[in-house]
């Protein structure tokens, strides 16, 4: 499974990934190497994408509704279905 099968020129990206979940998948080294593929502390990949979108302006490639995040962290839900594209 290829885990980035397309990238549009000029629209620069990051990947927030789960350390154990990108520790069990050898093949993404090349990703971490080209600083494309960030590797997150527990299960706390949410809350980072979320902190760089925040800082930087940028939007969030996720189907995941970040309720909880709304719900828990005070996140605006406006703020998180703006920021947040879904991918179908």
């Amino acid at each position: 499974e290829r885990l980035c099968s397309q990238v549009r020129a000029g629209v620069p990206f990051k990947i927030f990934a789960p350390r154990g979940w990108v520790d069990d998948h050898v093949e993404t080294a090349d990703l971490q190497r080209a600083q494309l593929l960030f590797p997150t502390p527990g299960g706390a990949d949410d809350r980072f994408m979320l902190q760089h979108a925040d800082t930087h302006g940028s939007f969030v490639v996720s189907n995941d509704r970040f309720l909880d995040h709304a719900r828990e962290r005070g996140y605006d839900q406006r703020w998180l279905d703006f920021h947040r594209v879904c991918r179908r």
